[in-house]
């Protein structure tokens, strides 16, 4: 059976819409099961608090829904060109999530080689 790829368009801001983040990130591992699919959330715009250190801004109350999501499978990164914009390092990002030169590179990349897009939080 052929594995199903999903790359996630995350740059909204809000608990409520970070929370739908997450709800939504769970139904499709329940739904395709989670040895089929492989998700990937690119976080890039007003939603870059959820991958930082509290000391820099991060949204600790998220940290832990980032992290599980993480340790089941599910790969979160960062834009870079929004860390810029917003005076963060590399250092400040949790350091169990990952960076990305560019959230729009990213996406393009993971689209061509045929991952499914999706925008959450519109």
């Amino acid at each position: 059976m052929r594995k199903h790829r999903v790359v996630l368009d995350i740059g909204i801001e809000g608990a409520e819409k970070w929370e739908a983040v997450f709800r939504n990130i769970d139904n499709l591992r329940t739904d395709l099961g989670p040895s089929n699919v492989e998700v990937e959330g690119v976080i890039h715009g007003k939603a870059w608090p959820l991958l930082v250190k509290p000391e820099k801004g991060g949204a600790v109350e998220f940290h832990p829904k980032v992290e599980a999501a993480i340790r089941s499978g599910v790969k979160l990164v960062l834009c870079e060109n929004t860390m810029k914009r917003n005076k963060l390092e590399k250092a400040d990002v949790l350091p169990y999530a990952a960076t990305v030169s560019s959230a729009m590179g990213e996406l393009v990349k993971k689209q061509t080689d045929g991952w499914a897009y999706l925008k959450l939080g519109v």
